[in-house]
Formats: C-alpha cells, sequence, structure tokens
C-alpha cells in the first residue's frame, strides 16, 4: 500500500521518526508493515486521510475488528484520529457488538489490550455477561486466565457485584 509520507509523518509521531531519522526506511522512504493486519492498516489509512472513520459499515465493525484498529492507532501514535474518531465509531456500533462477538475474539481483546482501554473494559463486561448466563462460558476463557491472573480476578469481582446487585433486587 503506499501512502504521502507527509500526511503520515504529519500525523504520527512514529511515521515521523521512521521517515525522518536515520533508519533505513528515511533513505528509502519505504516501511514495511508485515505483521500488520492488512483490513486493519487499511482503516488507519483511510482515518488517516479522512480524520474520521466516516467511511465504515456499522455491520463491518466489530469489536475485534475495533480492538485492532485500537491497537494500531496506539501503536502507531494517532492520538488525535484516536481521541476524534474511534470515538464516534465506538458510540454507533456498541449495539452490533452485544449479539456479535465471540468467546475467542473476547479472548483476543483481553489478552492484547491495555487495562485501561474502553474496548478491554468493555470486553470484561461481556465476558462477565456470557459467564453468568452461562456459566460453562468460564473455561473458554482459561487460557487468558492463566495468563493474565489479574484479569481473571477483575471478572470475578464484577460478577460478585453483579450478583450483589442482583440479590438485593429480589428482596
Amino acid at each position: 500500500m503506499t501512502v504521502h509520507k507527509k500526511v503520515f509523518t504529519d500525523a504520527s509521531p512514529y511515521f515521523a521518526a521512521a521517515f525522518n531519522g536515520r533508519f533505513k526506511e528515511a533513505k528509502d522512504s519505504i516501511l514495511r508493515l508485515t505483521e500488520e493486519d492488512p483490513v486493519t492498516f487499511s482503516w488507519v489509512v483511510k482515518g488517516v486521510y479522512g480524520n474520521s472513520f466516516g467511511f465504515y459499515q456499522k455491520q463491518d465493525m466489530t469489536l475485534l475488528r475495533y480492538a485492532k484498529l485500537e491497537i494500531a492507532l496506539d501503536k502507531y501514535q494517532l492520538d488525535e484520529l484516536k481521541n476524534n474518531g474511534s470515538k464516534d465509531l465506538r458510540s454507533s456500533c456498541m449495539k452490533n457488538w452485544v449479539n456479535n462477538t465471540s468467546v475467542e475474539d473476547l479472548s483476543f481483546i483481553l489478552g492484547n489490550c491495555p487495562s485501561t482501554a474502553f474496548v478491554y473494559q468493555l470486553a470484561i463486561l461481556y465476558a462477565c455477561d456470557l459467564i453468568k448466563e452461562e456459566p460453562r462460558h468460564i473455561w473458554s476463557f482459561k487460557k487468558c486466565f492463566q495468563e493474565h491472573i489479574d484479569l481473571a480476578l477483575k471478572i470475578g469481582e464484577k460478577l460478585a457485584e453483579k450478583a450483589g446487585k442482583t440479590k438485593g433486587k429480589k428482596r
């Protein structure tokens, strides 16, 4: 994918450092992002050029796609785009996410997103709802919990909170 260097160096300290420093990328004017998901990066490119995510189709924006987009925006230090564009995107897609997020997607998000990210907090709530509805789902998160014991504790606390609220309502 070819993009305008000036547009990206103006938008991102990450790209500015890569293209304006003494790196090979600066000399060649080529940056290979082989580890990046092509769909996610195409959304990043469209977002940088438009400074928004108004081009997306609501049904295409899953919670997992949003999480990957947030990870990329953080990685490439596209703070303005993250602060402006992704908030609008998030608010318009949340209803779609509730019914279309798998246990595998939640595990990816919980294992890869910073705990301060909105998408991480949302994934915890969705995981709690899944486990509360169907306790056997807890085993689906086993690997994720083994790698992130603090996550298991947070979900346990959320479930206990919800159970406390439910008990209070029944009285």
